[in-house]
């Protein structure tokens, strides 16, 4: 018993110490809603399309889910970052962008947030993790962006 009781109190100090670890790191990074959905044209040189929502009870209306993107553009000399809604009908058909923001993050701000790390920026999707969390690679770390369904998702070293 006293072993079982030693493991679990163990146990218990290794678990706050991942949860102070992970989220000592955890900051919110901004998004900025652009003021016009983009051309299909310059076509992104990066596009990664999440998991699809399939809305319940949707069978007979027009809008049967939804799903988030990222694109990737070097903009006047500049990469810029993506998140993109788009809404789908029938059997995933007739994409249609709902929500564009550019992820307003940049070498400065994961040089300050994670310090540890240096590299070029050179944004990589590793894989989507669910509908609204990826796990990417930029400057010499790996983060996991949470919560690209709001404003300001929360970005944390993976």
């Amino acid at each position: 018993m006293k072993t079982m009781r030693k493991f679990a109190t163990g146990l218990t100090v290794v678990c706050m110490l991942f949860v102070m670890s992970t989220s000592v790191y955890a900051a919110k990074v901004e998004t900025k809603l652009q003021n016009q959905i983009r051309s299909s044209v310059p076509f992104p040189e990066f596009l990664s399309t999440g998991p699809y929502v399939w809305y319940e009870d949707a069978k007979n209306k027009p809008i049967r889910g939804h799903a988030y993107r990222i694109a990737t553009f070097t903009i006047e000399g500049v990469y810029r970052v993506y998140l993109e809604k788009v809404n789908f009908g029938h059997n995933g058909c007739c994409l249609e962008i709902v929500d564009y923001r550019e992820l307003m993050i940049t070498e400065d701000d994961l040089a300050e947030l994670f310090p540890d790390n240096s590299g070029p920026f050179g944004f990589k999707l590793i894989n989507w993790q669910s509908a609204t969390s990826f796990v990417f690679e930029a400057f010499g770390g790996r983060y996991v962006l949470t919560d690209i369904d709001t404003n300001s998702p929360t970005i944390n070293e993976s």
